[in-house]
């Protein structure tokens, strides 16, 4: 199960990770100019199911998260900025070539 949550670009990637007969979950998208053109191959090939996956209730959210916890499913993070340096964590954001969260780090007093 490939939880897809880095729009639209990353579908073709989500896809090649995918094992055969494997299920991918797009949940939410950012809204773009142009939608992506997945490996119709590979995904016929490997008998993938994709799924949308809208917003849904509180106790939909509450059953993720028990189950992502039962399941040891862990978060990926690309990369990781001081708050000071939260203007180049934006580009890196922006820039769209990361897989994975971008996280920036407040201090604890």
């Amino acid at each position: 199960m490939i939880l897809e949550t880095g729009g639209q670009d990353t579908l073709g990637q989500s896809i090649a990770a995918a094992a055969v007969n494997g299920r991918i979950a797009v949940i939410g998208v950012t809204p773009e100019k142009h939608s992506a053109i997945p490996d119709y191959l590979s995904l016929i090939l490997k008998n993938v199911t994709i799924r949308g996956i809208a917003n849904g209730s509180r106790a939909m959210f509450v059953d993720l998260i028990r189950a992502i916890e039962a399941n040891g499913v862990e978060t990926v993070v690309a990369r990781t900025f001081k708050f000071a340096d939260a203007p180049q964590a934006y580009a890196y954001f922006a820039a769209a070539k990361h897989i994975g969260k971008v996280l920036i780090e407040f201090e604890r007093n």
